[in-house]
């Protein structure tokens, strides 16, 4: 799974109506996190300390601006389209 497709499954988390939204852990805020892509370096070989560039995803609090660095692996493996045709069902 790509970084694109990383961030689409946590928007897609935050819109479903039958889990709990991904909130801000600093205290007092509990704003909704987004999915976001920084950019950092990683060590590419010890021995000549040659960095490289690289890109991760990361929950980011637009309220007050916390990061968040792990992602539950539920957010990436739910079968979305499930619950998606169970909301339309619930509401014919």
């Amino acid at each position: 799974m790509n970084n694109k497709e990383k961030i689409e499954a946590i928007n897609k988390w935050q819109k479903c109506k039958f889990v709990h939204q991904l909130t801000c852990g600093k205290e007092k805020c509990n704003g909704v996190l987004e999915g976001k892509e920084g950019k950092g370096q990683k060590l590419k070989d010890i021995n000549s300390k040659i960095y490289i560039e690289t890109y991760f995803v990361y929950l980011d609090c637009p309220k007050c601006g916390y990061g968040q660095y792990t992602i539950p692996k539920i957010v990436y493996n739910l079968n979305y389209e499930q619950f998606e045709k169970l909301e339309k069902f619930l509401n014919e």
